[in-house]
Parts: C-alpha cells; structure tokens; sequence
C-alpha cells in the first residue's frame, strides 16, 4: 500500500475521530483522544499527538499507552527529558511496555547513529516506520 494512500486512510480516520470526539463533548472518551493521537504520531504531528495525549491522560491518569505514546512523541520532537517522565509513568502503570520502550530507544538511536550525517532521513525513516505501524493496527 503505497505512503498517500495510507495518509489519505489515516486523514480519513483523524475526522471520523474528530467528529466522534465533537459529538461526545459531554462524556468525553479517552480512547478516542488517544487513538486521534496515534493518528497524528503516524502522520508527523507530533505536537498534535502530544495534546490528544495530554487530553487522554487528563481524562485516564492511569493510561499506560497514553503515557508511553506521549513519551515517543516528545522524544520524537528532540526532548528526551520530557520524554522520561512519560516512559518512567508507562513502566510504572504496566511494567510490560518497558521492553517496547527500551526497543523504541534502540531504533531511534540505531538510526540515528547510521544516518548521523543525514538526520532528515532518520526521522523520516522512523516516520515511516511509525506510519506503517498504526496502520497495520
């Protein structure tokens, strides 16, 4: 499945979500902030993940995923430190994404080291990788 027609899918999915979360303004659902989070993730907005994360977390403190989510999106934006809160938060809430955290860190930083010259391409790289991952959720 070619790149635009996976963003085209997922611009699909961000509005029903979007629709769904206006339409639900008086019982808001933290699953539908965190899957419009995702969303954004795969499509490069991280600074829109990173409010539907919050959102998702304000209403769900104990959203491990959310917390998890939130930490690769600040990492992903070059702030680590922010994002050791929310790996540390993770861990805490279900001791099995540790694994997933530790594997995510190797891959940024794997990337990052190959490419180290070209950093476009890691981010676009991990950006992908990100992209065909939600998908294929």
């Amino acid at each position: 499945m070619a790149t635009d027609q996976i963003k085209s899918e997922l611009n699909q999915h961000y509005r029903l979500l979007s629709k769904q979360i206006r339409e639900n303004n008086k019982e808001p659902d933290p699953a539908l902030y965190f899957h419009r989070g995702m969303i954004c993730l795969s499509l490069r907005d991280n600074c829109a993940a990173i409010a539907d994360f919050n959102e998702a977390i304000r209403l769900d403190p104990n959203h491990a995923e959310a917390h998890f989510e939130r930490g690769k999106a600040w990492y992903l934006e070059g702030q680590p430190h922010k994002s050791r809160y929310d790996f540390e938060e993770a861990m805490r809430l279900d001791p099995l994404l540790k694994h997933e955290i530790e594997q995510f860190q190797e891959q940024f930083h794997s990337f990052k080291e190959l490419t180290d010259a070209n950093s476009s391409s890691v981010v676009d790289r991990i950006e992908h990788n990100l992209l065909e991952e939600s998908f294929s959720h």
